[in-house]
């Protein structure tokens, strides 16, 4: 079994199956080509394009809501964190996705929090909009929009199954 220092990539059920790639039994799979990621509805190949594209800023599906941005990708934890922010009157600790390297914010909701349990027990997505009533209209509403710092309004919304923060500068 490989231990950390030797990662190995699953491609399918019999890892030993490997005749035509040109590797010797027990050789471990090299890279690959490209990231694939599969095939979308129209049958084109998917593949990591982030690096392709630049900056997630794009017009946005969102009524209203003109341009969306990507901020963080909250996550409920029971877990300490360090450099955790309480907010008194949600009962939870919060630390700062901009200070984490892919941009995670935990969440740590003490019991009794008045925030809507889906939130508590689900990881969210956070996009900042240029027009947060907007982007608003026609959605289900967790949260309704507040004032979390004096520069920032945000709002929760539920999308399927999907939680997301909305945000707008003030």
């Amino acid at each position: 079994m490989p231990g950390p220092e030797s990662p190995r990539r699953i491609e399918d059920d019999d890892e030993d199956e490997h005749e035509d790639d040109g590797r010797e039994d027990g050789e471990p799979p090299g890279p690959g080509p490209s990231l694939s990621f599969g095939v979308d509805s129209r049958g084109h190949t998917c593949k990591n394009m982030a690096a392709e594209k630049g900056p997630s800023t794009a017009e946005s599906p969102v009524k209203g809501a003109a341009l969306s941005e990507f901020k963080h990708f909250g996550v409920p934890t029971k877990a300490k964190q360090p450099n955790e922010t309480y907010l008194e009157g949600a009962k939870v600790y919060i630390t700062d996705p901009e200070k984490h390297p892919y941009k995670i914010e935990f969440l740590r909701f003490e019991v009794g929090s008045p925030l809507p349990k889906i939130v508590q027990k689900n990881p969210h997505a956070a996009f900042m909009v240029s027009h947060l009533a907007q982007a608003l209209e026609g959605k289900k509403v967790l949260i309704p929009p507040f004032d979390a710092t004096p520069t920032l309004s945000v709002a929760f919304i539920q999308d399927g199954d999907a939680v997301i923060e909305l945000m707008q500068a003030k």
